[in-house]
C-alpha cells in the first residue's frame, strides 16, 4: 500500500475547504469497554444479546463507513473501537443511541471519544451505498490513534518515508489549543515507532502523556469481536 496522508483543512499541507457544510465529513473515534456483567448472563441471554446488537450494527454499516477494531489485551480501559465517518452529526448520534439500546450494546460503555473534521473531497462515498468501510476506512490491519494537543499537523514527518502507512489527520472539535487527531494505518506495526522517531527528530513531537495516549488497534469484523466476548 502506498503511503498517503489526509490532512485537515486548517493545515497548509491540506487542500482548502469551503464553508459549505457539504464540504465537511465528521470523523469519530469512539472507544468502548465491555461491562463484566455481560459475562454473568446465561448462555441463551448472551446469544440473544449478540444477535440484537449485530442486527442494529449491520443496519448502520450499510449507511455510513464504519471500521471496527479490537483492543482487548492491548489496553485495560477499552475493548473495541468504532472508527466512523459521516457528513451528519445526527447520524453518528443516532447510531450510538440505537446500539446502546440493542442487546450487547447495553453492556458496552464509552471510555474515550474523539471527534474531528476532514475534507469531504478526501473521503468520497455515497450515503446509503456503503457495504464495506474498506477503501474509505480500515484499509490496513493495524491502526494507531493519537490525540495531539497544541501542535500543528504541519509538524508531522513526510509520510512518503513510510510506504506501508496511510495517515489521517483530523481538525479536532474537542481538543484544546487547536489540537488534532492522528490516525496511522499500517500493515507494519514497526513503522509506527519509526514514524514517532522521525517526528521526535524534527523536534516537534509531543511526549507521551496520560492526556495524549496512543491507542493500538487491530482491525476485526464486528461479528468476530462480538463472538470473542463469549
Amino acid at each position: 500500500m502506498s503511503s498517503t496522508v489526509n490532512f485537515p483543512a486548517t493545515s497548509t499541507a491540506g487542500a482548502a475547504m469551503s464553508d459549505s457544510a457539504a464540504a465537511v465529513q465528521y470523523m469519530n473515534f469512539i472507544f468502548l469497554r465491555l461491562d463484566v456483567v455481560f459475562h454473568q448472563l446465561m448462555t441463551n441471554e448472551k446469544v440473544v444479546a449478540r444477535q440484537e446488537f449485530m442486527a442494529s450494527f449491520d443496519s448502520f454499516q450499510s449507511r455510513l463507513p464504519v471500521a471496527t477494531y479490537a483492543l482487548t489485551g492491548l489496553r485495560s480501559d477499552c475493548d473495541v473501537l468504532f472508527w466512523r465517518l459521516s457528513p451528519s452529526l445526527d447520524e453518528l448520534s443516532r447510531m450510538s443511541v440505537r446500539l446502546q439500546e440493542s442487546g450487547l450494546g447495553k453492556y458496552l460503555f464509552s471510555t474515550h471519544s474523539f471527534m474531528g473534521c476532514v475534507p469531504a473531497t478526501r473521503y468520497p462515498w455515497t450515503p446509503g451505498a456503503i457495504k464495506e468501510p474498506k477503501g474509505v476506512l480500515g484499509t490496513a490491519p493495524y491502526l494507531f490513534v493519537r490525540p495531539v494537543w497544541g501542535r500543528s499537523p504541519d509538524s508531522l514527518p513526510d509520510p512518503s518515508k513510510f510506504p506501508s502507512a496511510q495517515i489521517h489527520v483530523t481538525e479536532s472539535l474537542d481538543l484544546p489549543q487547536q489540537g488534532f487527531i492522528l490516525a496511522f494505518e499500517t500493515s507494519e506495526p514497526a513503522d509506527w515507532r519509526g514514524y514517532l522517531a522521525a517526528w521526535s527528530a524534527m523536534g516537534s513531537a509531543p511526549s507521551q502523556t496520560q492526556q495524549e495516549p496512543t491507542f493500538v488497534c487491530l482491525l476485526r469484523e464486528m461479528r468476530d469481536i462480538v463472538d470473542s466476548f463469549g
